[in-house]
């Protein structure tokens, strides 16, 4: 009977065994050794207790795309990623030579990875470089894309068995965040005498004794230069426009679709506090992971390069900034004057409208909640329980309020500009424009009985509705997005809900009064 395929060894050096090693017992041949009539004593059990278990040796690589593969680098080898400003053709005959870079005054030879790999040429030539260093030499490969970092345990890494006499350059893959990536050896590359390599030495050249080098992903806003931790880094996503939904509001541009989940997107000029604020219309992406796998992203003029940094290069920019500037404290400035500014992540995560964007991320596993039956609803007194984890919207309207944010078309600031309705005591105030509709603009707490706050410095509104009949409700302030454990159709003592939710958040009220805003919408008659 077949087994079941055992996994592919790590990737790790083929080593001959130790000439001073005991070499394993041979066969017994028949008729030597002990014959039939010698007793042999049974083998003793051991006693010796099993040592701890060593932990799987766990390698940093650098994620990059050529077209629509994605390869891997060994972070010890990739010293930096740059942008290129142009290449300058050089005398050589090999397909595989895009030709040479000026990198701070380095000739470096950049290599089509295509044609490394066998495949044909690129048709364009690179716009992005990461720059390989190997025994004090230098050489880039030409790319589309930085992906990030990722760390990997070594018996996830699957190992390609090559011929010896036509070894290729790529050595092994494994599987991350669900797209297969390649693994590209250096060494491999440098060993080739047919190709060229710079003997300059980088100033951003990584030391493997040193201890205190990290790798950041520098890119730019608005005439201002970043750099985040690469690790603290959960992607970034080509240039793409960015979706206009319920969560357009204040620095948060809307969502994208990333690896099957939602991520909302925040302008990072407005966020960081420097630079022009004016985002592109189709701003490359970095994504950041936050506590409880949920991702944030950061809007972007480019994505520059990942350069190594060590804390002695860095200066610090403590008293020079006040409000944002809490979210970066140190600085990088090179010879030209060029100036970086290093992004604390632990301040990004502690954000509080970053911690509340965030939230707003789908997942990484859907989350069933509470157990619950078959058909996922179960009757109890006062209404049907429907066990289901749903994001809902959190809000001030008088009081207390949640409803399911996939209801919401926007979130937006109160009109500057409204067309009274004089109805005393109604709950219409008026007309407004937004996004070329006239919208009639409801007080929700008048409408649900409660009494509204008096100029909520917070308010918002919150739009639901097709365009044909789109309203929106004025609210006293919106709070944050919680997901619910179940929710339940039952009368409560507003006259306007529609039930209650219990939410999952342990630092406010779980039990809320459940407003379908959708319904509110039809149902409203002036």
């Amino acid at each position: 009977m077949r087994g079941t395929a055992e996994p592919a060894p790590p990737l790790l050096p083929q080593t001959a065994p130790d000439a001073g090693a005991p070499s394993a017992p041979a066969p017994r041949e028949a008729g030597v050794g002990p014959d039939a009539s010698e007793t042999v004593p049974p083998a003793q059990p051991s006693t010796e207790l099993p040592g701890p278990a060593l932990p799987v040796p766990r390698l940093d690589f650098g994620l990059l795309d050529i077209g629509r593969h994605r390869i891997a680098i060994g972070i010890e080898h990739l010293s930096e990623v740059c942008l290129v400003q142009g290449i300058v053709p050089m005398l050589c005959g090999r397909p595989e030579v895009f030709g040479l870079i000026n990198l701070r005054g380095a000739m470096i030879p950049v290599l089509d990875p295509h044609v490394l790999c066998g495949m044909p040429r690129a048709e364009q030539p690179p716009t992005i470089a990461a720059i390989l260093e190997r025994d004090g030499r230098a050489l880039a490969l030409g790319i589309d894309r930085i992906n990030g970092i990722a760390e990997i345990a070594a018996d996830d890494i699957q190992t390609l068995y090559h011929d010896a006499d036509r070894a290729g350059v790529m050595t092994g893959g494994f599987l991350h965040e669900r797209d297969t990536v390649s693994i590209l050896d250096p060494a491999r590359i440098f060993a080739r005498p047919d190709l060229p390599a710079s003997g300059a030495v980088l100033r951003a050249r990584r030391v493997a004794a040193s201890e205190d080098a990290r790798a950041f992903l520098i890119f730019a806003v608005g005439g201002a230069q970043f750099g985040l931790e690469a690790i603290r880094i959960f992607g970034t996503v080509p240039r793409q426009a960015i979706t206009r939904d319920a969560l357009t509001c204040g620095a948060c541009l809307g969502s994208i679709r990333y690896h099957d989940r939602r991520v909302p997107v925040m302008a990072a000029g407005q966020v960081f506090g420097l630079g022009r604020r004016a985002v592109p219309d189709r701003p490359e992406v970095v994504v950041m992971r936050f506590p409880g796998e949920r991702l944030v992203g950061f809007a972007v003029d480019v994505i520059c390069r990942i350069r190594l940094v060590r804390d002695g290069e860095t200066r610090g920019t403590a008293g020079i900034f006040g409000g944002t500037g809490r979210l970066f404290s140190k600085a990088l400035v090179d010879p030209d004057g060029e100036q970086t500014f290093l992004l604390d992540a632990d301040a990004l995560e502690q954000d509080t409208d970053l911690h509340r964007a965030a939230l707003l991320s789908d997942p990484p596993v859907p989350d069933a909640g509470r157990a619950a039956p078959p058909d996922g609803t179960v009757q109890v007194a006062g209404g049907t329980v429907i066990h289901e984890a749903l994001r809902h919207v959190v809000f001030h309207a008088g009081r207390l309020l949640a409803t399911p944010i996939l209801q919401l078309v926007h979130i937006v600031e109160p009109p500057t500009k409204l067309t009274p309705v004089e109805a005393h005591g109604s709950p219409l105030l008026g007309l407004f424009s937004v996004d070329g509709l006239i919208v009639p603009l409801v007080s929700l707490a008048r409408l649900i009985g409660a009494r509204p706050a008096v100029d909520p410095p917070r308010a918002r509104v919150l739009l639901v509705g097709p365009a044909a009949r789109r309203i929106g409700f004025l609210v006293d302030s919106v709070d944050g997005i919680e997901t619910s454990t179940w929710w339940a159709e039952k009368d409560t003592d507003l006259l306007a809900a529609h039930g209650v939710v219990k939410l999952r958040s342990p630092d406010r009220k779980s039990l809320v009064p459940r407003v379908d805003l959708e319904r509110l919408a039809t149902e409203l008659v002036f």
